[in-house]
């Protein structure tokens, strides 16, 4: 339980911290800054690594899959 506490605490920072990095920004003043794309994009990740690494993923690993035949199956 620990570590889905620890995943969701890690999601509810990352979403703050873009947040932050964006405030006051306009699309075009954002895509033409590289560093804060790159520390959006990171953060992006980072929320999305929990579900990758979730006490499921036992679960999902086990179940059969066509592999390259069907997107993203087997492939992460």
């Amino acid at each position: 339980m620990t570590d889905v506490l620890d995943h969701i605490h890690d999601i509810l920072e990352a979403a703050e911290k873009i947040q932050r990095y964006t405030d006051g920004m306009t699309r075009e003043s954002f895509i033409e800054d590289d560093k804060t794309v790159d520390a959006v994009l990171r953060n992006f990740e980072v929320i999305g690594e929990p579900r990758r690494t979730s006490p499921n993923e036992s679960a999902r690993s086990t179940t059969t899959c066509p592999g390259r035949r069907w997107p993203g199956c087997g492939t992460s």
